[in-house]
């Protein structure tokens, strides 16, 4: 219990650091009363590429930078508890190829900042990992995200305003590549068991044991039924049946 512990505690400290950075960033941007969206990407500039490394750590709100705070924490805490020998390198193939990706698709009249994108590529890694690797515990990470972040596929679409659905739809395809790519590593196989008969290892099963007393007992028994009709003695007769 408290390797567990431990490990968990040590699973939270960098999602824990990342989301801390983020809240001093727009601490300082609110004290100092300036704005640097304009290190966001920008698609198809070649100053917007800069946006690749600082993007994910930029905000335009409170409202903005808490909508991404919790699930940073739960993902990020679950990709470090079950990937840790592989945890950095995916965090760092998400954010660069997500930021990457979003350059190619957004257009060039904005700026796109918020780490929504590298909360997509968390998302949809940890749900497709958990039905590749067949593990009991990434099946009920993969659930959990189901539940709590299934309405995340409404923001590939282009619904909302002032929204980086751009950004969405990279995070999504990053994290679908990279589970796919990383199918082998992490947590090992453990499916549900299913029962075979291998398992009884030269146990004669009982539904296949020969059972004499069974035979006997198991003749056919015959019924005979008779009906006898009496017809009534009034001028009224009663229904048959």
């Amino acid at each position: 219990m408290k390797e567990d512990i431990k490990r968990i505690q040590a699973a939270f400290f960098v999602p824990f650091l990342l989301v801390f950075v983020c809240l001093l960033i727009f601490g300082l941007e609110s004290y100092l009363g300036t704005d640097w969206y304009r290190y966001g990407v920008r698609g198809h500039s070649f100053v917007g590429l800069r946006g690749v490394l600082f993007a994910p750590l930029l905000h335009g709100d409170w409202e903005h930078i808490f909508s991404n705070s919790i699930p940073l924490l739960a993902l990020g805490t679950s990709l470090f508890y079950f990937y840790r020998k592989i945890a950095f390198e995916l965090l760092f193939w998400m954010w660069l190829l997500d930021g990457m990706l979003l350059w190619l698709f957004a257009q060039t009249d904005g700026y796109h900042i918020g780490a929504s994108g590298l909360v997509y590529s968390l998302a949809f890694f940890l749900l497709l990992s958990g039905f590749i690797r067949r593990n009991k515990a990434l099946l009920a990470i993969s659930l959990i995200v189901i539940t709590f972040y299934g309405y995340l596929v409404w923001g590939v679409f282009p619904i909302q305003p002032h929204v980086s659905w751009e950004g969405h739809l990279a995070g999504l395809l990053v994290g679908l590549s990279l589970a796919i790519y990383f199918r082998q590593e992490g947590p090992a196989n453990d499916p549900v068991k299913v029962w075979d008969d291998s398992d009884l290892d030269g146990v004669e099963p009982y539904w296949e044991e020969p059972s004499e007393e069974l035979d006997e007992q198991a003749k056919p028994i015959r019924f005979t039924y008779r009906y006898h009709f009496k017809p009534n003695s009034g001028s009224e007769q009663e229904p048959k049946g």
